[in-house]
């Protein structure tokens, strides 16, 4: 596994989508088991943005400015450890303990993702640092774009249950009962006046 992300050999498209592969899948699998182990757990929200703004952000813009933090998080991992699996190691940890603070089960899915970035970079970098920063956004920008929309499924989902929750099925009534609100407020009783005619003045 680690082979795959450590063969810099070949061309960058290639290492991308094998990467983005082998990041996704095992995220994949913990997010679906955080549904069925805990259900009621706390999950990232998706933010009320249009659409290609959300798109945008969480695509394009948040993983550049991820692998830049990431580069400089494991330039100072470097000053303690020395092997490139440690130092990925570490870094995923500080990427996952970030995550979990606002929400809990997200920093066990993303640990995985940011290994994969932070080894993929660490390889890269070898042969260029502007190179690695592609690369390890890149592969960052597929694993948003398959959280985005796990997001939005999981969101849409939940709104539906809520949905069906508020659904109140009422019990047929019998037309010759009466309702409860003409028991409470019964009609008063005829005076005998004729329809249309109006009381006479107060003596």
């Amino acid at each position: 596994m680690l082979g795959i992300l450590r063969n810099t050999n070949q061309p960058w498209a290639s290492y991308v989508w094998k990467a983005s592969a082998l990041s996704l899948a095992p995220s994949v699998v913990l997010s679906a088991l955080s549904f069925v182990v805990a259900p009621q757990a706390e999950r990232p929200e998706v933010v009320q943005v249009p659409v290609p703004l959300a798109l945008f952000l969480v695509v394009a813009v948040v993983p550049w400015l991820e692998t830049l933090l990431m580069w400089l998080t494991l330039a100072l991992l470097g000053i303690v450890l020395r092997g490139a699996t440690s130092r990925a190691l570490a870094c995923a940890l500080v990427w996952a303990v970030l995550h979990s603070i606002s929400v809990p089960v997200w920093g066990i899915i993303v640990f995985w993702p940011f290994f994969v970035f932070s080894t993929a970079f660490l390889e890269w970098q070898k042969k260029s640092t502007w190179k690695a920063i592609a690369v390890a956004a890149l592969i960052h920008m597929c694993q948003n774009s398959i959280g985005l929309i796990t997001l939005a499924l999981f969101a849409l989902s939940r709104l539906t249950r809520s949905s069906e929750s508020m659904i109140v099925l009422a019990p047929p009534t019998d037309p010759a009962e009466p309702s409860a609100d003409v028991q409470r407020n019964p009609q008063p009783k005829s005076t005998g006046m004729g329809q249309g005619s109006s009381p006479g003045p107060m003596r």
